[in-house]
Order: C-alpha cells, then structure tokens, then sequence
C-alpha cells in the first residue's frame, strides 16, 4: 500500500527530485517567506536571463515588467485573491536584458509552510501569433466591407444604366405616337372652331326665317339644330382642351426622362491597370466560387478618361457573363478567363477571353439586340447597355468570333496622355 500523503517516503529519491526540477522544461522557481527566490532551475535562468544569485532577497514581483500599472496591480489583486490556493494568471516579466516577456505564472503557495513553488511558461510567440490572427481578421473584414461596398455601388450603378436604358428606349418609343396624337388634336380643334362658324351661319339663317310668317316651324327647327350643334361643339372644346393639356404634361415626363438619360457624366482620368484590378476585386467572390481561375494581364502606363462608375459597369458585365458561362461546364472542363490590355495607335484594347461553352451557332448577330439573352434568367440588357457606355466613351465593345470554344469581347477606349487621378476603390 501506498504512504499516506504527508508521510515521509524513504524510498524516495531525493536527487532524482533536485534533477527533474533542474531540467525540467518549466521555468521553476521556489519562494521562502522573509528570504525570497532561493532556488531556480535552468529553464527559469534561461528564460529570465536571472540565476538564483541575481535573485537573492527578491520576489517573483520584482521581475514583473513595470511597464503596464493595471496589469501589475491586476497581478497582485489576483493573488491575493488566491491565498492558499493554486494561482494562474497571465503577466509580463522583464528579462535581465530589459526584454519584456509574455508568461503563464502557475503558483502554489503554502501559507502554512511559508514556501512558495511556482512555473512559469513563455507563451510571447503564442500571443504573438493570436494577435497577428486578430490583426489579419480585421484586416479581412475590412476588405470583405470594402469588396461589399464596390458590389453594392456595382449593383446601384448596374440599375440605375438599366432604368436609364429603359427609360431611354420608353421616351423614345413614346415620343412618336404622342407627336401623332397632338397632331390629330390640333387638327381636331381646327375643325371644331369651324364648326363653331358654322353654328353661326345656321342661326343668322334661323333668324331671316323667322321673319317669314311662312317658315316660322323651319325656323325653330334650324334654332333647335343649331344649338344641340352649338352644346356639342362647346363640348369637343372642353374635351380637346383637356386632352391637350394632358398630352403636354406627358410630353413633358418624356422630355425629363430623355434629360435623365442625357444627363452629364463625371468623366476624370483613370490608370487602366487599376480599374481592371478593381474589377477582378469586385467579381472575386463569384469567381472563387465558380472555381474559375483570372489572369490579368495590363501594362501600368495606359490611361484612359472616362466615368468610373460606367466603365466598371461593362467590364464587371463581361467578367460575371463568362464565370455564368463557366460555371454551366461540366467537372473536369478548364475554367479560366483571360483579361488583357494594351495600347495600339492610341487606342486601348481590353481583351475579355473565356473556355466557357460559347455562343450558340447562329446566335452571336443578335447578342447586342435589347432583350435577347442565351441565358433563362437574363434580362438581354446586360450587354446592350454595355456597348453604349462603350460608344459614350468614344470606344466600342465588339464580339469576337473564334474557332475555338468560349467567348471573346474586345473592349477599345480611347488612350490618353498625363497623369491619372488617384483610384478610389
């Protein structure tokens, strides 16, 4: 049977005990009430740089980085706290060499005995790490706010050119019945004031034969005819007024939507580079997603000037309509979009290229027409709106017919010289 705990143990080996403390991996250390640290193992000097000499009459406190007041005075309430306790709490230590050092400090201190053993364990890379982690998070949620931003700016953009699309096709698609229908109206009001002339010939009639004592029952019929024509024509009056003025407040909606559409654009000085990095950046998500692979390939000296806003429009619609496209392909199948620039006789050439399963046979003449689209779900304006804020730049976009599988849109800009403006992403 086992001794008791407390009992004396002769079989006990008191020099093993002296070597597992020496060498043991902890920095150990031992306090005596009134002497202070009396004994220190190799790990404790290696760690602190102190050896027991150094330490004679001091206490474990002594060495605690003075640095930071509410840490120590949290150490030393801690403590207290724990009396006749085991006691763990995270401090600074300061080495020999003035190093502060982050420790885990493990105490059991014995009242009873006034002795203190206690272990010390460097966890500085530990936090080190934790606190790099924690930098990196934030600096990922920040670019995640960032990128969520752009998608939602892209978003807002992407709606407004399509309602500005729409709006255009609407004015200009309403603004010729309505030209026909004032036309009619004024037509229409012209031979009603000739009406009107006549329903005063007929009652300058009425009356002459009212003179006659023969034609007094034709008379009164004329009179009678004439004003059942005389309330009708005040009528069409009323009418045509009313219509008439409805159909110049509408002509005049229409007028305000073709000034929205025209409205003038923010136009400023753009590195190429960094707007086609811009928009890798937007479409990451979707493209990580779809497993598509982005190269992108655009010296650093071509500029461009022109809306931000509308160019980041047509070339995320270029980069979201191939990763759609790639992501139909089946498991196995090469996913990868190309986006390359350059600069030939002043003219910028972004080249947008995918493996994507192409455009149908026969279909590529109509991909530009407002509401055709190859996809179920597509609106068919995607790429329309694109070329005419191309156009609006004084550039183009332009399909490209291949032999090979995928899609491939040319997008040209003209290139200026001078500085660009710094990019806001």
């Amino acid at each position: 049977m086992s001794n008791q705990i407390g009992k004396p143990n002769p079989s006990l080996d008191i020099s093993s005990c002296e070597v597992f403390f020496d060498r043991n991996p902890f920095a150990f250390f031992i306090t005596v009430a009134g002497k202070g640290i009396v004994r220190v193992n190799d790990s404790f000097k290696e760690l602190t740089g102190y050896g027991t000499g150094d330490l004679e009459g001091r206490q474990i406190e002594d060495i605690l980085s003075t640095r930071r007041p509410a840490e120590l005075y949290d150490y030393h309430r801690a403590k207290l706290a724990h009396k006749d306790r085991p006691f763990v709490h995270e401090c600074w230590l300061t080495r020999k060499d003035g190093v502060d050092v982050r420790v885990v400090m493990n105490m059991n201190i014995v009242t009873s005995e006034a002795y203190c053993l206690g272990a010390l364990q460097d966890v500085s890379e530990e936090r080190r790490l934790a606190d790099e982690l924690a930098r990196r998070n934030l600096e990922l949620r920040k670019n995640t706010d960032r990128l969520r931003a752009a998608q939602e700016e892209l978003r807002r953009a992407t709606e407004l050119a399509t309602l500005g699309e729409i709006s255009g096709r609407v004015a200009h698609e309403l603004l010729n019945p309505l030209t026909a229908v004032t036309a009619k109206i004024k037509r229409l009001t012209d031979e009603n004031s000739t009406l009107g002339e006549l329903c005063s010939f007929l009652d300058d009639c009425a009356k002459k034969m009212a003179e006659a004592s023969s034609f007094q029952q034709e008379a009164r019929t004329l009179q009678l005819v004439e004003q059942a024509l005389d309330e009708h024509r005040a009528s069409v009056s009323e009418a045509l007024a009313f219509l008439g003025s409805e159909l110049a407040r509408i002509q005049g909606l229409v007028e305000g939507l073709r000034k929205t559409v025209k409205r003038p654009r923010d136009w400023s000085r753009i590195r190429l580079v960094d707007l086609l990095d811009y928009c890798k950046e937007v479409m990451a998500d979707p493209i990580d997603k779809a497993g598509v692979s982005l190269e992108l390939d655009c010296p650093g000296d071509i500029h461009v000037r022109g809306n931000r806003s509308e160019l980041v429009q047509v070339v995320t619609n270029l980069l979201r309509n191939s990763v759609e496209a790639l992501s139909t392909l089946p498991p196995g199948r090469p996913r990868a979009i190309t986006l390359k620039a350059c600069c030939r006789d002043g003219v910028a050439h972004i080249r947008v290229a995918d493996t994507g399963p192409g455009i149908p046979e026969g279909k590529a003449p109509f991909i530009f027409e407002p509401t055709f689209s190859t996809k179920q779900t597509g609106t068919g304006l995607g790429l329309a709106i694109a070329r005419r804020l191309a156009r609006g730049h004084g550039g183009d976009l332009v399909f490209m017919a291949g032999g090979g599988p995928g899609c491939t849109f040319v997008l040209t800009l003209p290139c200026i010289t001078g500085p660009s403006v710094a990019w806001e992403g």
